[in-house]
């Protein structure tokens, strides 16, 4: 009897297996025809910066009257020294500027303009000036005050420029522990001038085991989106709401089955029961960055369902109005579907670019890769053995060189 029921447990076992594998089946998506977004998209510039030995660090690339600057996240060396470093770069030269930190923290992000330096840390602003190319510490601002007084931790992680204000705001935010939120301070006084904490979004709780990068901000707008919905909100400087985008693509695809899990996602409570059940809800479709390409154009990344390979929209804005002008452009990965990767790369090549990590600065998209791959879709035409002698050719004589960034315009 026992051995009955045992042997009957495993087939319904089984059963339950195959029917939640067909369920995913029937949502997988596989395009007929297909744009790249290399397609609209024309090489600018190339730097390779020696020190960057790594293209899968955390970047943040900020710039000014056409210069950029770049600071590669390091967890551990914030607290074995007392001073980080930024990468200035200008045309073909690379300048290494290194920036006092009085406290051994945790650094996020930075901001810069043509006479401030603000750094930010896990608890201050660190506001410098700049003197004829001498940065010294002129301030260092407190993150947390009554706005945040029920809050552990402040949760502001990204700095920028916004209209006449500096800007801390949260990106990876969540469902459990903080709601998106932002934070204006007043440049001379460096005093609040204005703060919102918004709504959560749809999804939330996927910005932990996947951080995305759905609020941002440019000159005087804030873009906020949904995750599990595609749903993305403009907001002026005094977060006023200005525009909103609902949009359903052909290949952002849902079953009951998906359907249930977005439910079921919004109403989770314990952080240890998301995290056990993850797999469960990482076949849902999301949006996985939105960004400002300039004041009237948006770039969307997002993942598409089991497969999870990326796809981009591009947006523009027209009399007052938000309307797609590029949709369902994909990316050369490692992942694509093997159905048409090889007419892209041929034999199925192991390469990814853009899914993996790019940033929108001054109307550019910027690009760390490990070389020798640009991103070229050029490659298209390449076979296998054709980009292995590529690979061959340049580190002969590129050997010492690890990684760089390729500057991209939008056509």
């Amino acid at each position: 009897m026992f051995k009955y029921v045992k042997y009957m447990f495993i087939v319904i076992a089984v059963i339950s297996i195959l029917s939640c594998s067909a369920k995913y089946k029937e949502i997988n998506y596989i395009p007929e025809n297909y744009s790249l977004l290399t397609d609209i998209l024309s090489e600018n510039n190339i730097i390779y910066p020696e020190d960057i030995q790594n293209s899968n660090n955390i970047f943040r690339i900020k710039s000014n009257n056409n210069i950029y600057y770049m600071y590669q996240w390091d967890f551990k060396s914030n607290f074995n020294s007392d001073s980080i470093s930024i990468l200035k770069m200008q045309d073909d030269i690379v300048q290494n500027i290194k920036v006092y930190i009085p406290k051994r923290t945790w650094i996020l992000d930075f901001a810069i303009n043509d006479s401030s330096l603000y750094v930010l840390a896990s608890g201050f602003i660190y506001k410098y000036s700049i003197i004829n190319e001498k940065i010294n510490l002129t301030q260092v601002v407190g993150i947390k005050d009554e706005y945040d007084k029920n809050i552990q931790s402040a949760g502001y992680d990204r700095i920028d420029f916004m209209d006449s204000t500096i800007a801390i705001y949260t990106n990876v935010f969540g469902k459990l522990y903080r709601k998106p939120k932002i934070k204006l301070y007043d440049l001379k006084t460096m005093q609040v001038a204005k703060h919102k904490e918004f709504e959560n979004t749809k999804g939330a709780m996927l910005n932990y085991e996947m951080p995305k990068r759905c609020f941002s901000v440019y000159k005087d707008k804030i873009l906020l989106s949904d995750i599990s919905e595609y749903k993305i909100k403009i907001y002026d400087k005094n977060f006023n709401l200005m525009n909103e985008i609902n949009y359903i693509p052909k290949n952002w695809i849902f079953n009951d089955y998906l359907n249930n899990l977005k439910k079921e996602l919004d109403k989770v409570e314990d952080f240890n029961e998301f995290r056990a059940e993850y797999s469960k809800y990482s076949v849902l479709p999301c949006i996985r960055t939105v960004d400002f390409i300039n004041d009237t154009s948006i770039i969307v990344s997002r993942y598409l369902n089991e497969s999870k390979f990326t796809c981009y929209d591009i947006w523009i804005e027209k009399e007052g109005k938000w309307i797609i002008y590029k949709e369902d452009l994909y990316d050369i990965g490692n992942n694509l579907p093997k159905d048409y990767s090889n007419d892209i790369i041929g034999d199925s090549y192991n390469v990814s670019y853009l899914g993996a990590k790019y940033y929108i600065v001054n109307t550019c998209m910027i690009v760390p890769i490990d070389l020798p791959f640009k991103l070229d879709s050029n490659l298209r035409k390449k076979t296998k053995k054709e980009l292995n002698n590529i690979i061959e050719k340049y580190y002969e004589s590129n050997s010492n060189i690890k990684a760089a960034f390729i500057f991209y315009k939008f056509k």
